[in-house]
């Protein structure tokens, strides 16, 4: 089963949701934890973050190795967010998230 065949729900019930793997030995527990889905870890351990500010959420690269794309072809430049949109595709390494408001 390949990382496309797999659907799980992250709830972002945060205000500030980390999201990257899970590294017991420097303290880092992501709220969206890739490391079941990213078995080649292209997803750094603190790669990105999604956050509310007002009525938006946004998404903001944290300086990740392999990047972040939104819809395919926007690459983040890191630490400059991006508003999200209900139905946006966040892809972190090789593992893409769908952004879903409801």
């Amino acid at each position: 089963m390949n990382n496309s065949d797999m659907s799980t729900s992250f709830i972002l019930d945060k205000d500030t949701n980390l999201i990257g793997r899970v590294d017991p030995h420097t303290g880092i527990f992501p709220e969206v934890d890739l490391s079941t889905y990213d078995p080649e870890t292209k997803v750094s351990r603190r790669h990105a973050r999604v956050y509310r500010e007002g009525g938006q959420f946004l998404v903001e690269d944290l300086s990740s190795v392999n990047g972040t794309i939104v819809n395919g072809t926007f690459k983040l430049y890191p630490k400059q967010p991006r508003v999200l949109q209900n139905g946006d595709e966040i892809r972190l390494g090789e593992t893409v998230l769908k952004f879903v408001i409801g």
